[in-house]
């Protein structure tokens, strides 16, 4: 379970690195407050 937990963690580091130094498009989800980027939705689709 941890080495799952390190791959998973690895491959959405990889992932968000492609968005650095980025300029990223907010999005919001149920609320005002809860912000989400593609950078996030690319990550969570790819795990």
């Amino acid at each position: 379970m941890k080495n799952f937990a390190i791959e998973t963690a690895q491959q959405a580091g990889e992932i968000l690195k492609k968005y650095y130094h980025q300029e990223l498009e907010i999005n919001t989800k149920s609320s005002d407050i809860d912000l989400v980027t593609q950078a996030d939705s690319n990550v969570r689709c790819n795990l």
